[in-house]
């Protein structure tokens, strides 16, 4: 089982609404991916890098929020790309989407599983996991606008940015084509 929901968010929302949440959680963000098995703590989820666009001014967000106490992460080394990824059956949120290149903005995620598997059982996370999972998803939702047209979580800058003609989208066709 997992939760999640939908945001489209400008790198000034994002930066905003980690100032707002670090007020009233306590936790860490850290990138996706390393070059060796320990985790590399962010200071800003916004990285000038998207797998979409390949504009020279693009941002998109790709980390996991993690409970400052959060002791093991499932982390597995992937030769062929030479890094070390955490994965998503760790105590962790993934944060992750929003790229943006100036014109268009991406959807983007927040997500957690609330179980994993173990020994080809289905196992649930720590209670103490999924409660504070739970309760950073009510604090994000609570400092964003809920859009029910869209089935998103926006925030202020990314609306404003819309209403000034600034597109939204959700997928990209095989063709290219995003919609």
């Amino acid at each position: 089982m997992s939760r999640q929901f939908r945001v489209y968010l400008l790198p000034s929302d994002i930066d905003s609404l980690m100032c707002e949440l670090k007020k009233r959680i306590a936790f860490k963000v850290l990138q996706e991916s390393s070059p060796t098995a320990e985790p590399f703590e962010l200071e800003s989820p916004v990285q000038a890098r998207s797998i979409i666009f390949r504009s020279p001014q693009v941002s998109s967000v790709r980390c996991y929020i993690v409970p400052l106490d959060v002791r093991v992460l499932d982390i597995r080394h992937y030769p062929t790309v030479g890094k070390w990824i955490i994965q998503p059956s760790s105590d962790a949120v993934e944060f992750s989407g929003c790229d943006f290149d100036g014109n268009t903005l991406m959807v983007g995620r927040f997500y957690f599983q609330t179980d994993m598997l173990i020994d080809g059982m289905i196992r649930p996370k720590k209670v103490e996991f999924i409660k504070w999972g739970a309760d950073l998803f009510r604090l994000v939702k609570k400092c964003l606008r809920r859009d029910t047209e869209l089935d998103a979580y926006v925030g202020i800058d990314a609306a404003k940015f819309r209403e000034r003609e600034g597109r939204f989208a959700s997928f990209i066709k095989s063709n290219g084509e995003i919609v």
